[in-house]
């Protein structure tokens, strides 16, 4: 048997309150205590009700899980990707799930929870430190007083029991908050007013069909969400999007169309972030990229883009994946300023930043006339890259750029080894080799410049 006690440390007074666990040679996990169980830590997260591990080492042997009388609510995470989890014992005191709890519990099929009512509410909080901010986006307050068992997003994500429970898609009250299909073609019920935050979340499907119903869509309901046509029955009235509910029409694959009332509606084609192949070994540069034409409706339609070309969110999935994102900066005078690269480090959830300023080698060649490395957090990575205009990244040739004397290209390799240095400084020379007008600096002029220049060490 394994035993542990949560008692003092990260999360404060909810992990004072006194949570203890066990669990017996049969593979079932007993919570005793009171009160609200601690989150689990999301990785970078430092502050509030998180704890860093309960029984994470060993959420494979988990088979079933007694949660005992007394306790309120179960945290965020506090059972995600448990493989072997197939029963839970839920107590009667207990009034919140909270997000992402049982998410990716693939053997769930049992859950025991009395006869009370299921309501789902959406956490804006991510995590709830505040009361006021759990309802919904423009539905009604949820009364936690009213016997009901309360679940945030994703409590039950990828369960067999979520889609026994709920089938389809979760409605309640005129409200769709969740879509559970699988199916190539989703039909949204009539009756539905309203699709919620998050609803249809990375959700893809061939077709997606909308009720006469349907008044309000709230923000984010579609985000992620991709579909070759959405079908939208004539004899409603107009559908309401908040902020953010665009991403509606940003759902729409390429080349499709939103059908209203018997008539095609024209979606702009986007732009993309593209790779093209290169001459210089095994690296190919990015470019922005703009979809071809389409004949809709006997006509040839090249229409500018109407959403900005994701490039911080398409580079960061990019070295996610493995690999080494370099680019090369010059000047008006031809001469290039620097060289730098990014690499994931999985150890440290974080950037390697490598920046070298090059030289001319004194026996021919090209060799660093100065380097440093710095580590980057994601977010600084996403702002450097921020999302710009599709015109005028066109307009520049070039991925972004960050001063007005200044030109560069970045190129990427599925291959990160040798980074660091000889990577980077393989592809400036065969870069070079076929930009005859652009040179790298002397060591005089690299001592000049060197006054200039800001380093910041390991």
């Amino acid at each position: 048997m394994i035993r542990n006690e949560v008692t003092d440390g990260a999360a404060g007074d909810v992990m004072r309150s006194g949570i203890d666990w066990n669990i017996d040679g049969e593979g079932t996990l007993t919570v005793a205590g009171s009160g609200r169980m601690p989150d689990l830590r999301k990785p970078g997260l430092s502050e509030g009700n998180h704890a860093d591990s309960l029984w994470q080492d060993i959420r494979d042997s988990i088979r079933s899980v007694q949660i005992g009388e007394g306790i309120r609510e179960i945290g965020m995470r506090d059972f995600e990707d448990c493989p072997n989890l197939t029963r839970v014992q839920l107590p009667s005191t207990l009034t919140r799930i909270r997000a992402y709890a049982f998410r990716n519990c693939a053997a769930l099929r049992v859950l025991e929870f009395g006869d009370r009512e299921l309501r789902y509410v959406y956490e804006k909080a991510a995590g709830g430190r505040k009361d006021a901010e759990e309802t919904s986006l423009g539905t009604e307050n949820a009364d936690m007083d009213d016997g009901a068992l309360i679940f945030g997003p994703e409590a039950f994500s990828g369960t067999p029991w979520e889609r026994a429970q709920f089938g389809d898609l979760y409605c309640r009250g005129g409200i769709l908050y969740s879509c559970l299909s699988y199916k190539d073609s989703i039909a949204v019920p009539d009756g539905i007013r309203t699709i919620a935050a998050l609803a249809f979340r990375n959700v893809h499907a061939k077709e997606l069909v909308l009720p006469e119903s349907l008044e309000t869509i709230e923000k984010s309901a579609f985000a992620g969400a991709c579909f070759d046509k959405i079908v939208m029955p004539g004899g409603g009235g107009d559908i309401l999007a908040q902020p953010g509910g665009k991403e509606l029409l940003d759902a729409i694959g390429e080349g499709s169309v939103v059908r209203r009332e018997e008539k095609s509606i024209k979606i702009p084609y986007l732009y993309e972030l593209a790779v093209k192949k290169t001459g210089y070994g095994s690296y190919k540069q990015f470019e922005i990229r703009e979809k071809k034409a389409k004949v809709i409706d006997g006509e040839v339609q090249k229409l500018w883009g109407r959403k900005l070309v994701d490039v911080g969110n398409a580079l960061y999935r990019k070295l996610m994946r493995g690999g080494i994102l370099i680019g090369i900066r010059w000047n008006r005078e031809n001469k290039i300023e620097d060289v730098r690269s990014f690499v994931w480090l999985d150890r440290h959830k974080c950037f390697d930043e490598y920046l070298m300023y090059p030289c001319k080698g004194k026996y021919g060649g090209i060799e660093a006339w100065r380097d440093s490395t710095t580590y980057q957090e994601k977010e600084d990575f996403l702002a450097g890259f921020a999302d710009m205009a599709a015109e005028e990244l066109i307009k520049e040739g070039a991925i972004r750029y960050a001063q007005e004397d200044i030109r560069e290209e970045w190129f990427w390799s599925a291959e990160k080894r040798d980074y660091a240095g000889p990577a980077e400084l393989r592809l400036l020379e065969e870069w070079l080799g076929e930009h005859a007008g652009i040179t790298v600096c002397t060591d005089e002029e690299n001592r000049e410049k060197d006054r200039y220049r800001i380093f910041v060490g390991v």
